[in-house]
């Protein structure tokens, strides 16, 4: 049989960092035994190993914010310019209270009720506490996958510097 898709996936995170590392000869002998362990078609394993932590990076950054909108949207508030005078040289600026976009919404008379009703269905789903909990996990995610991006460029220099001894 073949490969599950996690053992391919692990094998493809174990393989792009070294893959990345090569010289061209030992691309193509890396290449060459990762197609023939996933059964991977080759410009698609070559793309694969060439992008592998981009992918992992966009996947967390786009959980992130897919978070950060509700929590931003329906709990942080936020102050709207309602009015701005010049007095000779100062500029006074007047601003409505703290709100957060919700709030505004809910507010406003061009909105229809079914939107307001929808609009308050979502915010009554949320809990700020696990939205803010789940940004910070995710934003530890993106650090942790930085500095393991950073260790593997790393490695390379710590073994030269061993080969010198």
């Amino acid at each position: 049989m073949g490969l599950t898709m996690k053992e391919k996936q692990s094998l493809t995170r174990e393989t792009c960092g070294r893959y990345r590392k090569s010289e061209k000869k030992g691309k193509t002998k890396i290449l060459d035994e990762f197609c023939l362990a996933t059964g991977y078609n080759r410009k698609y394993a070559l793309h694969l190993l060439a992008n592998w932590d981009k992918t992992e990076v966009l996947k967390v950054a786009g959980k992130m914010v897919k978070l950060k909108c509700p929590l931003l949207n329906y709990f942080l508030p936020t102050i709207k310019l309602i009015n701005k005078t010049r007095v000779g040289s100062k500029v006074r600026k007047v601003y409505d209270k703290p709100m957060s976009p919700y709030q505004r919404l809910l507010l406003s008379a061009d909105i229809p009720d079914t939107v307001k009703a929808e609009l308050t269905r979502r915010y009554q789903r949320y809990n700020p506490v696990t939205l803010q909990q789940d940004v910070h996990q995710a934003v530890e995610a993106l650090a942790e996958l930085n500095r393991q991006k950073t260790l593997i460029r790393q490695q390379p220099l710590a073994a030269a510097a061993l080969e010198d001894f």
